[in-house]
């Protein structure tokens, strides 16, 4: 929400020097979140702006001479982010809504990608990608699993690098 509010209000391309302001932003999504009585949801709403801040895609300022807020600017990475807004990893649920289009993703493996969302949002990148790591060993297994299941249920031989050894040492 916050992200979109950005980009509606983003002069670029307009005439004149850009400033975004964070009055601008807070107040267009208050509106459309109908929270001016929701304490709650306000609360909610700074949370998530302060995290744009804290996780990089935000910073303050306009210029040199206008370095603190209420101006703010969109780093690199927020560019970034907003450019493919509806499924780039900063928005989570843009993310997800993008992936669970395109495919079906099990428990264990949606586990592993919902945690590694959350630490690509904060910044934990290396730990981001070891998460998203397990996921697709995840969907690699279940995908295994599959594959035998059908070449049993055909008669076919199954290769032996596909049958699954409790107790063999995966690294030999």
């Amino acid at each position: 929400m916050l992200l979109g509010e950005i980009a509606a209000n983003d002069p670029k391309g307009r005439s004149g020097w850009p400033s975004l302001q964070q009055v601008t932003v807070l107040e267009g999504a208050a509106r459309k979140l109908d929270a001016s009585q929701n304490p709650d949801l306000q609360q909610a709403v700074l949370t998530e702006w302060h995290d744009l801040f804290r996780t990089g895609l935000l910073d303050w300022g306009l210029d040199l001479a206008n370095p603190d807020p209420p101006f703010f600017h969109l780093t690199e990475r927020g560019r970034n982010a907003l450019a493919a807004i509806a499924r780039d990893p900063s928005n989570p649920a843009g993310y997800m809504r993008h992936l669970s289009s395109a495919a079906t993703i099990d428990p264990i493996a949606m586990s592993y990608l919902s945690e590694g969302l959350d630490c690509y949002v904060d910044g934990l990148f290396k730990a981001a990608a070891v998460m998203v790591g397990c996921a697709a060993e995840s969907v690699i297994l279940r995908l295994r699993d599959s594959t035998v299941a059908k070449l049993s249920s055909l008669g076919k031989p199954i290769p032996a690098n596909l049958i699954y050894r409790k107790n063999k040492n995966p690294f030999q």
